[in-house]
């Protein structure tokens, strides 16, 4: 993938009945395949924040791809993993 648009939908912190609704573009970096192992996955990830709110109760997450790069034999897309970095916040 070259480029995709994530669409979220969130709680605001201070009120709970209010729906916050984004869009963020990310530009990824175009990589050649490498094996991952743990001295290299850091190196192959792309990282990125989408929300600036404290502490979001997330509701809704969607991916759309809106552009890729040029594949050498097909131009299939493949997603094997999707990490969701964050932590669990219980009263």
């Amino acid at each position: 993938m070259k480029k995709i648009k994530i669409s979220y939908e969130y709680t605001a912190w201070d009120d709970s009945i209010k729906i916050i609704k984004r869009d963020t573009i990310i530009e990824l970096e175009d990589r050649k395949y490498k094996p991952l192992n743990k001295s290299n996955y850091a190196a192959n990830a792309d990282f990125f924040a989408i929300s600036s709110e404290f502490w979001p109760s997330y509701k809704k997450i969607k991916i759309t791809i809106l552009d890729v790069y040029k594949g050498r034999k097909t131009d299939n897309i493949c997603i094997s993993e999707l990490l969701f970095n964050g932590f669990l916040y219980k009263d």
